[in-house]
């Protein structure tokens, strides 16, 4: 296991925020990245995510896979929030910042995410529409039901 860490640098100081242990093994079933948006937003400093899609789910039965994920017995997995899943667009799936995923083939994806919709586990204000992020140009939208399919992945904070 190895010890990841995350700082922050808020007004130039540097503070530690906390750390998780990952497998050290090349095959490990996690990514980890920062959050480099704004020191405004709420949303800690360092998450790890799912290394691959586990799946095309309805979104009840998304978030309780996520819920239910276990890497070697590290359990409190979770589905990403909408602007958790803007990070992992950011960092990992459009990692140069052209605004475009190509799919598993794209080498500035990090991340391997293919170029369809995500879940999140944000809801719209009615409570009836799941935002998502499209994993092909980014856009976010509270377009679906809790009843279609999508592609999703779990999250964890450090």
């Amino acid at each position: 296991m190895a010890l990841l860490f995350s700082i922050t640098l808020p007004n130039e100081g540097v503070s530690l925020l906390r750390c998780i242990e990952l497998p050290q093994s090349d095959n490990s079933s996690v990514l980890a990245f920062f959050n480099y948006l704004s020191f405004s937003e709420v949303v800690p400093a360092g998450m790890v995510c799912s290394k691959e899609d586990l799946g095309e789910l309805d979104w009840d039965s998304a978030v309780a896979a996520c819920d239910n994920y276990v890497v070697e017995g590290d359990d409190g997995w979770y589905l990403p929030s909408k602007v958790e899943l803007e990070l992992m667009w950011r960092n990992l799936a459009d990692s140069d910042g052209d605004g475009i995923n190509e799919g598993i083939n794209d080498v500035n994806n990090l991340g391997g995410f293919n170029y369809y919709s995500y879940w999140s586990s944000s809801t719209d204000n009615s409570q009836k529409k799941i935002w998502i992020q499209y994993f092909y140009t980014g856009s976010v939208n509270p377009s679906y039901t809790k009843n279609d399919s999508l592609l999703f992945r779990a999250v964890k904070v450090f």
